[in-house]
């Protein structure tokens, strides 16, 4: 190993020594006395350090769990505070209308702050936030997810929403809010290693999400489970510890401030009596029924949520298309002329714009188009949704409780108490229709561009009808045989939470939030039982809200889908390699051919992967070659003089430049160099062929897409164009580089995007770009200076960082995979390490390339 001499540029003989040297010699950098430091004090050096960087995780996880918990008291103490007030207000009057007017009115403000909060502050606060977490933890950028507005946004907009009595949960937000809360922690002084590596900063993440299910419910095994479930493709085992510690924490601080009151009213712990006798019973099958229903439940609520969030969508850009045709022809009417888009012309701005649309409604002075138009719009939708809310949320008491409260009450095992607000007009009556709105208010209020959870509603769909699935079986059973109804209220909550979001550790929630394992069995039963109906029904409520919103993740694959295919089925075989030697000319007419790439393939003469050079590192050659050359400089008298000659003659004689030892030919005279290159311009460098002794295999089966080995290898160069002798040894053969042999404008081609917006400042070295990046100046128009300066060799620092060392910005260890390799474990590999990009190479070369967004479906 390591003892290649050919042109591909690999370890050397003599680099085994080196490394060998440098294994030894230890000593303090700069130092040339041979000095080294001793084996036995290094090790403990390297001890204390893993012990200090063990020591900063920890921390910064017992930070994430108390933060969690913290965060979670704040929010749930300014919702009952708002809450209390709205009701106070309502109460306070005598007249039942002005109390009906003041709680709604109080729901519309409320949940108009919660969409403006989302609008203004932090437009990625939006939704659940357990969709975004999953795809943060798959190695996706997602921009602006685990910011400080995201916070903020998240907060005050989930406050105001359940303040405002949407039916929407709080385990979602939660865990979103305790990931950037341990983003927020990263940044400090003391953790900012932590948030330099990428593995462990996914660590940290995966552990705060685990928090934030734990902060909901104090649940800290199933919220560790649940959020590996909901949020993992692939977990690491080893790093379930970190999960489980910051959830324990966190824990520890639930209960304590529960157990000093603080909290208010938490979950009460049943006291069921043995089941064991269900299996003789055949109550079991009661348990499997009410599983299968609440499987066939969830799918419906999954189906029926991400229809009507479709259906707006559509409506939207239906009203919105139509919006634009019919405004413009009734202008075209009123005043003879078409429609200047201005400011004024779309009426004032948000939030008094929904104000001042529903004014001109109440005034009949709205057509029906702008109605349906402002009620499908981000407030319109918002308070049509809270306003429906508050109409059956004032007259019937059960639906102003507390959702803890509201479970103490359906999980108790004896019966209802009759003077309670669940029995007028009946208990059964009360039961149907608290199922039938909460599903309803739940599936319309998920939609709503607000801070929204579905977790806690869909547990109190599910406990209730598991509450009147036992009431009815009460009914119908002999008097002899005892039905615990509470026991199938425990049932149908976790069955209806696994049936909406596909997880089986909603039975270990549920057994720490009862605090009892009689009913074990039933629960295990019913949970697997609508996981599996719901699956074969459609995908997870997590899962469609990912799809609904473009987020980039690879979904999993399905058996048939990879059967038989490879990665040279899905590779991008169009992205072309540098070769080297190459010159500047080479990388600018890459990065042009290529503007979205962010790394390109290295290749030999021979098409053989070297490895992998940032397109910044291009970039940054280029413009500095450039820059150089276009800066602005005195000329001397003699060549000042010669161009105002030159310039009144009418004659055009780049002479000046001729005059130049370095850019002539030596078989040409002066004035032919400059002729050639005043006339063809110059183009794309090639080089000679290569060494003798190479050999191209022969007969080698080439798959479709590689690169040819020799000809046709650089990307912008067509033929006849320019050739250009690099100053390499391997391909200029003793000739000075910028040596020019002929040019031909026929290769030709506009090279760069303009840099601007990138970090550079001053006059652009792209004189003949314009700030779109197209080409509004022909070659032969810029700068001689520059057409010569890019014919030059480009140094990539192969010499001196053989094998990934030195200053050398080339990756030398690039992720690949071979064109054989199954599509199933490239997409694992994907999924697993976080891969970004691997390169296919078929025999040593490289024939293409698989980036991450042609898995997520980002590439069609």
């Amino acid at each position: 190993l390591g003892r290649y001499t050919d042109s591909r540029g690999l370890l050397l003989e003599e680099e085994d020594a080196d490394d060998d040297a440098s294994s030894t010699d230890c000593g303090t950098p700069g130092r040339s006395d041979g000095w080294a430091l001793p084996a036995p004090l290094k090790r403990l050096v390297q001890g204390q350090i893993e012990m200090l960087h063990a020591a900063q995780e920890t921390v910064l996880l017992l930070l994430i769990g108390i933060s969690a918990n913290l965060i979670a008291y704040v929010i749930d103490h300014l919702i009952e505070a708002l809450v209390k007030q709205r009701a106070r207000m309502a109460q306070s009057e005598d007249s039942f209308l002005r109390s009906y007017a003041i709680w709604t009115g109080s729901a519309l403000l409320s949940c108009t702050l919660s969409a403006m909060c989302v609008q203004f502050i932090g437009p990625a606060a939006a939704g659940s936030g357990i969709p975004q977490m999953k795809s943060v933890l798959a190695g996706m950028r997602v921009h602006d997810y685990l910011s400080t507005r995201t916070f903020v946004a998240k907060m005050a907009s989930l406050v105001f929403a359940l303040a405002g009595g949407l039916s929407v949960g709080k385990e979602g937000p939660y865990v979103h809010i305790t990931s950037c809360a341990a983003a927020l922690l990263m940044r400090l002084p003391g953790f900012r290693r932590v948030a330099k590596d990428d593995a462990l900063k996914r660590q940290m993440l995966s552990a705060a999400c685990a928090a934030g299910v734990s902060a909901t419910f104090g649940a800290p095994v199933g919220g560790v489970l649940f959020s590996i479930e909901v949020t993992s493709t692939y977990y690491t085992v080893q790093h379930l510890w970190k999960s489980l510690f910051a959830s324990v924490c966190g824990t520890l601080v639930f209960r304590g401030l529960r157990d000093a009151g603080a909290l208010g009213k938490g979950f009460e712990k049943t006291v069921f009596a043995d089941m064991e006798q269900v299996m003789h019973n055949g109550e079991i099958y009661a348990f499997a029924l009410l599983g299968v229903l609440c499987g066939l439940i969830g799918a419906g609520f999954v189906t029926a949520t991400s229809s009507l969030i479709i259906m707006v969508r559509q409506l939207r850009e239906t009203l919105a298309t139509r919006g634009s045709r019919h405004n413009l022809v009734s202008d075209r009417r009123r005043h003879g002329r078409a429609a200047i888009p201005v400011l004024g012309h779309f009426g004032p701005p948000w939030p008094f714009r929904s104000l001042y649309g529903v004014g001109r409604m109440l005034r009949c002075d709205l057509s029906w188009h702008a109605a349906l138009e402002l009620l499908l719009s981000r407030y319109g939708y918002t308070l049509v949704v809270a306003f429906s809310s508050a109409m059956l949320t004032f007259p019937f008491g059960f639906f102003r409780s507390e959702p803890q409260e509201v479970i103490n009450e359906l999980f108790r095992p004896s019966s209802f108490d009759m003077a309670a607000r669940w029995s007028h007009p009946s208990l059964r009556i009360n039961l149907a229709i608290y199922i039938v709105c909460k599903f309803v208010f739940t599936s319309v209020a998920v939609g709503c561009p607000i801070s929204c959870g579905m977790f806690t509603p869909v547990f109190l769909i599910g406990a209730a009808v598991g509450r009147l699935y036992g009431e009815l079986l009460n009914d119908l059973t002999p008097i002899d045989m005892m039905i615990t109804a509470g026991g199938y209220a425990v049932v149908g909550a976790a069955a209806m939470a696994a049936g909406v979001t596909r997880t089986v550790s909603t039975a270990v929630i549920v057994f720490e939030l009862t605090g009892q394992l009689n009913h074990m069995l039933p629960v295990l039963v019913a949970v697997l039982i609508a996981t599996g109906v719901g699956n074969a029904c459609n995908a997870s409520i997590y899962d469609t809200m990912l799809a609904l919103n473009k987020l980039p993740y690879i979904q999993p694959l399905k058996p048939h889908h990879a059967a038989r295919r490879s990665a040279a089925d899905v590779m991008d075989a169009s992205v072309a390699p540098l070769r080297v030697p190459c010159s500047h000319l080479d990388a600018a007419a890459l990065l042009k051919a290529s503007p979205a790439a962010r790394e390109f393939p290295l290749v030999d003469v021979d098409g053989a992967l070297l490895g992998a050079v940032p397109r910044g590192f291009l970039m940054g050659k280029v413009e500095q070659l450039l820059s150089a050359n276009n800066e602005p400089k005195s000329p001397p008298l003699l060549d000042l003089l010669a161009s105002r000659v030159t310039e009144a003659l009418g004659v055009s004689s780049p002479w000046v430049l001729a005059r130049i030892p370095s850019f002539r030919r030596p078989d040409a005279p002066p004035s032919e160099t400059g002729k050639a290159i005043s006339e063809g311009g110059s183009a794309a460098a090639s080089r000679d062929a290569p060494e003798a002794g190479a050999q191209i295999p022969q007969g080698e089966a080439t798959p479709p897409g590689a690169a040819p080995p020799r000809d046709g290898h650089r990307p912008a160069a067509a033929d006849g164009g320019a050739r250009v002798k690099d100053a390499s040894p391997a391909g200029g053969q003793g000739r000075p580089a910028g040596d020019v042999e002929e040019c031909s404008t026929h290769s030709v081609t506009p090279l760069l995007p303009s840099p601007a917006g990138r970090g550079v400042t001053g006059r652009s070295p792209w004189p003949m770009l314009s700030e779109s990046g197209v080409s509004n100046a022909s070659f032969e128009e810029r700068s001689e200076a520059d057409a010569i300066l890019l014919a030059l060799p480009l140094d990539l620092g192969l010499q001196g960082a053989m094998g990934g060392r030195g200053l050398s910005a080339v990756n030398y260890a690039p992720t690949v995979v071979l064109a054989a390799t199954s599509l199933a474990t490239v997409h694992m590999q994907f999924s697993l390490f976080a891969t970004e990009c691997a390169y296919v190479v078929h025999a040593g070369r490289y024939v293409g390339v698989i980036r991450r967004s042609q898995l997520t479906g980002e590439e069609s």
